[in-house]
């Protein structure tokens, strides 16, 4: 096989700005605001169903309980993550093999890299709800508190996004 080199870097870095670009472009107006205002719709659903019981938490276990309630759901939002994301990339890896010319030589790191982030993609819809279960925290649990654990949980996700390929 091809050895590695580090000239395939620019190159696959320069081919997920231009995927990524395309196929924002071939979204129509429309449709990009349809899909903004359904992640919205679902952000507040989240919020709606999720904000009750963790007041209902903080009543009777105090911020600590609500916090780790936070932290058990997004767990399970990495759970979901992870699995979305081994499921596609077993899917991609099992595909049949492409045309000649997608047997180019390059390193088999940035292949891998590359595919990775093509399977972890639909993984950007787990932030829907892990934003309306944040948003409806804020009130039950200290601001202090939920704004330094966002990073935290924001890696978490982004870890089972990349464990999972």
């Amino acid at each position: 096989m091809h050895t590695p080199r580090d000239t395939d870097a620019p190159a696959f870095t320069y081919l997920r700005r231009r995927l990524s670009r395309c196929r924002l472009a071939q979204l129509d107006f429309r449709l990009r605001v349809e899909l903004c205002v359904l992640g919205l719709l679902l952000t507040g659903f989240v919020f709606w169903q999720v904000r009750a019981p963790l007041a209902s938490l903080r009543l009777h276990g105090g911020p600590a309980t609500v916090l780790a309630a936070v932290s058990g759901l997004w767990g399970i939002l990495a759970l979901v993550t992870f699995g979305t994301v081994a499921v596609r990339h077993v899917k991609w890896m099992h595909a049949p093999p492409g045309p000649a010319w997608l047997a180019l030589p390059v390193s088999e790191s940035e292949l891998a890299k590359h595919l990775a982030w093509e399977s972890s993609l639909p993984a950007l819809w787990v932030a829907v709800p892990g934003v309306g279960i944040w948003t409806a925290a804020l009130g039950p649990a200290p601001w202090a508190a939920l704004i330094a654990l966002l990073p935290l949980l924001a890696g978490v996700l982004w870890l089972a996004a990349r464990g999972g390929a």
